[in-house]
Parts: C-alpha cells; structure tokens; sequence
C-alpha cells in the first residue's frame, strides 16, 4: 500500500537530487541516512534497519527538509510569474568572493560581471558587504549588545529578533541568507565568533598534564573555583533537558548557580539517551530516597510536543514503572514543560505560524498555531528557567548551602600547596 507523504517526499527528494532518480542506483551513506529517517518520520517503519546502520532517527529534520524542498520546487515553477532576486545578494550570502573581496564592492556594475572567477572562502576572509547587509549586521550587532549577558546566541534566535524587532522576512530563505550572512561577519572579524553558537562538534578530551606541577597548577585552580553542589541537600535532583542544542550554553550560565546540569535532547532523542535517563532517576530515588525533576525547554508544534510527551515523558515513565514496580513513576520522575507552552505565544507576543501539514502528527495535535523556542527572547527564557528551578528548591536550605561555600573555599584555598614557579 502506497504512503501519500511518504511518496510525495520521494519525489520532492529526487527532484531536489537528493535522492537518485533511477531506484536501481547504489546510494551513498548520506542518501541511505536520508531514506532510512524518511521511513521513520512517515511510516514509524525502519526501525530495525535505523539501528542495524547505525542512523538516528530525526523525524523534525525530514519534515523540515520536505517543507523547504516544496517551497523551492512550487518558487521554481512560478518564477516566470514573479521577478527574480537580486543575483548579486545571493551570490554574496552564499559566500563566494572574489580577488577583492565581494567582486570589488565599490566597482561598476559592468566590472562586477567581469570579475574573476569565484570561491569558497576559507579561514579568516576580508568581506565588503552590499549597503543592505551592512544595515542588516548593524541590527544584528543591536541585538548582540542588547542581549550580551546571554551570549553566545543561536542563529535562530538572532534570527526571530530580527523578525521580531526589524521586520525582516520570516520564511527559510531568509534564514538560509541570515546564516551565511553570519558565517561571512564572523570570517571577517566584524562579529565576534565567541558571540554565537553553531551546533559544534562533540568533544572527548583527556585530562592529562605536563608534569606534576602542571597537575599542582590545575588542582589549585580547581580549588579556587571550588563550588559547592547545591542539589545535594535538597529533597529533589533536577535536570535541564533542552531541544536546542545550540542554546546550551546560555542555560548553563542561568543553572550554574543552582548546580543544575543541562542537557541536549534534540529532535527524538536515542535510546541509549533515555535508558541513561531512566536509569539514573531510580537509582536517585531508591538509593537517595529523592525524586528528579526534569524541566523541558522546546518548540510549541505537532512535533515539540511529541519529543516531550511521547517520546520523553511515556518512554521514561514505560521504563520506571518496571524499575521501581511498587512506585508512580511520578513519584520518581516529575517532567516539567517550562517553555514553550501554549499560552506563552500571547503572553510573549510571538510571531505565530501554522502547524505542518506535512507532519503526520499534526492530524492529532490540538493546538492551532506554533511557536519557536528560540523566538522567545534569551532574557525572557532565562527568567522562566529560574522561576521554575526554583520552585522545586528549597531557597532557605540553598542559602546556607551558599555561605557555607564561601567558607570551605577559603578553607580549601589555603589547603591546598602553591606551585612552583
């Protein structure tokens, strides 16, 4: 039995060439990744084969992919009925320069149609951009100062300020120019790259020292910036889990004095991820006698709301009700939808946009309009994450917890042997 949206991503994924169009050719690792999600996301099928290639499921990612395909393909087929765009701010968000720098900013027309031939730019590249994009890196650079106790900032958030605040076009091709605009500054040097975060590389390093006093070196420092856990007296552990990975560190900086960690559970998450997840809750509670709170930050959409309650929340609870049989797994662990949630689109005054029809779940979804995360403001964010932390703490038990740490630093410091020059 055929899948209509199935079949009809099919045909979008060939005539974008992402896919090959004769069905007999061999795909490469990135077309069979791309096949293997497709059957997941439409037919919740393929299961078996996602874990046999080890390919993660991504069901957001294929949606998405299908909405900017269509887009392109329907924009394609009437661009006889609408004027083209500019092809000089095409060419220049896409990066490509020439020997002086964007075809010669300052240069003639006539001369910008002979320049010499182009290509990527690579490492730190000088860049003169067109008059419209530098207005567009000043309002960027505004919204940088403006939230510079935040920083870094995700591409998506700049993004929904932009929208927000200057009007600029909220569709993904606009997006898509803001991304490399972005990629352009920072190459250039006239954003710093320290201000934003791109969903980077993971990273496993080993902790190792020059010598003994390179060790003593690091042991001082650590004592110095000695924190004490401010959980570990509290009736419950609370864990951070966070849609958007690029956003981490802006959560981290508004949990660090709470001792609460964050995490990263973008689109739906591992297996391995939320058996760890599981697996960590009992043993908290049965060896603790404490419960854990997780407190959820995600889009407002068929698909957000899915990551938290079905594949989150149920998955958890599923596993906890086998591990600790004679418990709620409420008892256990209590999720907590800090943001977004439906009313926080009026409440915040977010630009709103309709649910995809493209993704299956939207047939069951309730709700009317969705909502962003990373449209929120990073100052508004930061004021929910607390306000939610801190209803699960107990603020009397936290305050001594803090002037204690001073005391044991001081104590600590003083411990603790000088390194040797």
């Amino acid at each position: 039995m055929s899948n209509p949206p199935l079949d009809e991503f099919m045909h979008a994924a060939r005539l974008w060439g992402a896919l090959p169009v004769d069905n007999d050719k061999s795909l490469n690792k990135e077309q069979l990744r791309l096949l293997l999600q497709a059957f997941h996301a439409y037919d919740h099928a393929g299961i078996s084969l996602l874990d046999v290639y080890g390919v993660k499921p991504d069901d957001k990612r294929i949606f998405d992919l299908f909405d900017t395909w269509r887009m392109e393909i329907t924009a394609s087929r009437k661009q006889k009925e609408t004027s083209p765009p500019d092809i000089f701010e095409v060419v220049e968000a896409l990066g490509f320069f020439g020997e002086d720098g964007f075809f010669g900013e300052d240069k003639s027309a006539a001369s910008r149609k002979t320049a010499p031939s182009t290509k990527r730019v690579k490492g730190y590249a000088p860049w003169n951009p067109h008059k419209k994009t530098k207005v567009i890196l000043g309002q960027i650079n505004r919204i940088l100062e403006e939230y510079r106790n935040y920083l870094p900032l995700t591409g998506r958030q700049i993004f929904y300020r932009l929208v927000g605040v200057y009007g600029y076009p909220k569709d993904e091709k606009a997006y898509e120019r803001l991304t490399n605009y972005l990629v352009r500054a920072r190459r250039a040097g006239l954003i710093s790259f320290e201000k934003i975060r791109d969903d980077g590389a993971a990273v496993m390093a080993h902790h190792h020292y020059r010598d003994e006093n390179a060790f003593y070196k690091h042991v001082r420092k650590q004592g110095e910036a000695y924190r004490r856990d401010k959980l570990a007296n509290q009736k419950a552990d609370i864990r951070v889990y966070c849609e958007a990975a690029g956003m981490m560190p802006q959560l981290h900086d508004v949990c660090k004095p709470y001792s609460v960690p964050v995490y990263s559970c973008s689109g739906f998450d591992s297996l391995t991820a939320k058996w760890d997840l599981a697996q960590a809750c009992w043993k908290t509670f049965v060896y603790q006698g404490r419960k854990t709170v997780i407190l959820h930050l995600g889009d407002y959409d068929p698909s957000g709301e899915s990551i938290f309650n079905d594949g989150l929340v149920e998955d958890i609870h599923a596993f906890l009700s086998r591990d600790v049989p004679l418990k709620d797994p409420a008892d256990v662990a209590l999720f907590e939808r800090v943001a977004l949630r439906p009313e926080h689109g009026d409440e915040f005054k977010l630009d709103p946009a309709p649910p995809k029809q493209s993704d299956s779940r939207t047939a069951k979804w309730s709700g009317t309009d969705t909502y962003q995360l990373e449209a929120l403001p990073p100052d508004v964010l930061a004021t929910l994450l607390t306000k939610a932390i801190e209803r699960h703490i107990d603020m009397t038990i936290y305050g001594e917890d803090v002037d204690a740490e001073e005391q044991e630093a001081q104590r600590i410091t003083k411990a603790l042997p000088a390194p040797s020059e």
